[in-house]
């Protein structure tokens, strides 16, 4: 929030608004859908963060241990809670960068 309202808007003032909004957006777009996630769904998406812009199931597979069925049964949840969509065959990618943010943070918290 800026001191004077009334002063005009600079560089510095529109970077403060955009990190405002992207927390805020973070916070109210993937923030109801992570907090409604198992465990084993926001690990998913967090072995997701090493790729950009999609990853393959195959490589998630490998990073969490488990079998290349086990990665497509996590990815048909995660596309019915709203967090990925398919990007093409045995690829995914985050629905919304706010997704990616989240997980991201979640690492960090770690």
């Amino acid at each position: 929030m800026r001191e004077d309202p009334s002063a005009p808007i600079n560089l510095v003032n529109v970077r403060a608004g955009a990190a405002e909004a992207e927390l805020i957006m973070v916070d109210q777009i993937a923030g109801p859908t992570w907090n409604r996630l198992s465990p084993m769904d926001r690990r998913f998406l967090i072995e997701m963060l090493p790729d950009e812009p999609d990853s393959s199931l195959a490589d998630i597979a490998t990073r969490l241990g488990r079998s290349l069925q086990y990665a497509r049964t996590y990815r048909r949840r995660l596309i019915a809670a709203g967090a990925v969509r398919s990007s093409s065959k045995g690829r995914v990618r985050f629905l919304h960068h706010a997704f990616r943010s989240r997980a991201a943070a979640a690492v960090r918290q770690e």
